[in-house]
């Protein structure tokens, strides 16, 4: 039951956001102008045998602030629960030249359905993004993001009454190669969290911008 749980604070991360900046959001690869919005779907690998299928409502609204808010549904070979998680991002453009910087924030809670156990899994990550975006083509863009973060995770769960938690904090890096239009986009992203036998974390993502 502790790999279940644990697997469930790896997974949890598919459901964070990718933090953005504000003007064009290419931090993180992310093109949602100001005053656009996006509907967004990817699916993640977070760990072995496990898969995580999300979905993802971002706003721009001009400033130095842009927010999302998502929900993953994740899934674990070979048994028959299912994580459910929500969780959203605040990020703020910094004022750098020439590339796209934003400092990012989010909250995101999991929980395992069918799990004797009611394991619960809290993360808050903290991290400086940077990307930049180059042309391609006549409308085509290809933007390379990095963001080096801090991730704080906490894992409850209660049993015949009894409670337990552990909390903990690792460093993490994350990379990606952001495709698209002024109409969708596609990105290509790999994460891995430095910390023992933690798999790198790899994630598909597509959008539609409004």
């Amino acid at each position: 039951m502790r790999n279940t749980v644990k697997m469930g604070a790896v997974a949890a991360f598919v459901a964070l956001a990718l933090p953005a900046a504000a003007t064009a959001q290419t931090c993180v690869g992310e093109p949602v102008g100001a005053g656009q919005s996006s509907i967004q779907f990817g699916i993640g690998f977070p760990a072995e045998s496990v898969t995580g299928y999300r979905g993802a409502v971002r706003t721009n609204p001009g400033g130095p602030l842009s927010y999302e808010a998502g929900y993953t549904y994740t899934t674990f070979d070979g048994v028959d629960q299912k994580m459910h998680t929500i969780g959203g991002t605040a990020e703020y453009e910094l004022p750098v030249s020439q590339v796209g910087v934003c400092a990012a924030t989010g909250l995101s809670w999991s929980t395992i359905s069918d799990d004797p156990t009611n394991s619960s899994v809290w993360e808050i990550p903290l991290g400086i993004a940077a990307g930049h975006e180059i042309p391609a083509g006549s409308s085509l863009f290809v933007t390379p993001h990095v963001m080096p973060m801090v991730l704080w995770q906490r894992v409850s769960s209660e049993l015949l009454g009894e409670s337990f938690s552990d909390s903990q904090t690792s460093f993490a890096f994350q990379g990606g190669l952001t495709f698209g239009t002024e109409a969708f986009f596609a990105a290509a992203r790999a994460m891995k969290v430095f910390e023992d036998n933690t798999d790198t974390r790899f994630s598909i993502e597509g959008g539609f911008l409004f």
